[in-house]
């Protein structure tokens, strides 16, 4: 994907435990020209939002663990669907690759220098899925 796109702003949903975390991301991701269209707190919700809104989603930033559940689930749903993630931990990458995350990472509570290039890392990885975009 192009800077154009990034500067156009991404539709993204947002799964996050943590409401003050989910709050701080949304304002970052916000006051930088995207647009959060859900927010899910578990993995269920998550898993249910994805079935309503999978068309209108160009990313998803999400946490690995999820009220003590692990997010892969998640992440192998939006594989299938050909949706791009970020991982939102403090985490070492390779305790992600071993957790079975293959995605960029994004530390907890990073500033919005890091939010933008997590963002570039996840629209390299696949075009958005709107504006004639095709679907993976």
């Amino acid at each position: 994907m192009t800077d154009a796109a990034l500067t156009r702003g991404l539709d993204l949903f947002l799964v996050e435990e943590n409401t003050v975390d989910a709050i701080e991301l949304e304002t970052i991701l916000e006051d930088l020209g995207h647009r959060v269209v859900e927010v899910a707190a578990s993995l269920g919700q998550a898993l249910d939002r994805l079935e309503e809104s999978a068309d209108e989603i160009d990313g998803v930033l999400l946490t690995p663990r999820l009220v003590g559940r692990s997010a892969r689930p998640l992440v192998l749903r939006l594989s299938r669907l050909g949706i791009p993630y970020v991982v939102l931990t403090d985490s070492p990458h390779m305790a992600l690759r071993r957790m079975g995350f293959r995605a960029p990472r994004l530390a907890q509570h990073a500033p919005p220098a890091a939010v933008a290039r997590a963002l570039r890392d996840l629209t390299a990885i696949a075009p958005p899925r709107r504006a004639g975009f095709a679907r993976l």
